[in-house]
């Protein structure tokens, strides 16, 4: 049994909670063979303009397509879906915030509300409530 052990929640007891060490069974060897067995069976290149042997016809036509496209044209494309991915991040920021900004708002206008209902004549008002219940069900 190896040496290192762990914290496990003793059966329950009427005292406090106590602590019980179990010891850990040994550890396996530390090994690659798992991940490098799955990388093998699973991971490797995939269909793109370097491996067009990889690629089914629909994909082999739409890369043909795009390289036959102007560099410039295709930075243009890149630079519009990032500017227009990093809008959107924007415009969430900014919506996110007003939400926030309103919630505050709201919050202490609700807090407001709750302390100004709060006063001392609430308290006493509603003894008296309970207590003429309590004597309208003794007279039952």
């Amino acid at each position: 049994m190896g040496v290192a052990a762990y914290l496990m929640p003793a059966p329950q007891r009427r005292s406090s909670a106590a602590i019980a060490l179990v010891p850990l069974p040994p550890a396996p060897p530390h090994s690659l063979s798992g991940p490098l067995r799955f990388a093998a069976e699973n991971l490797g290149p995939s269909c793109s303009p370097d491996n067009l042997d990889l690629c089914d016809e629909e994909q082999a036509k739409e890369i043909a397509a795009f390289q036959a496209k102007p560099q410039s044209e295709i930075e243009e494309m890149v630079t519009a879906a990032t500017k227009a991915g990093e809008d959107a991040e924007s415009t969430f920021k900014a919506e996110v915030e007003k939400l926030q900004k309103n919630y505050e708002k709201l919050s202490k206008a609700k807090d407001d509300a709750v302390a100004a209902a709060a006063t001392p004549e609430l308290r006493i008002v509603k003894m008296v409530l309970a207590a003429g219940a309590k004597d309208a069900k003794d007279e039952l």
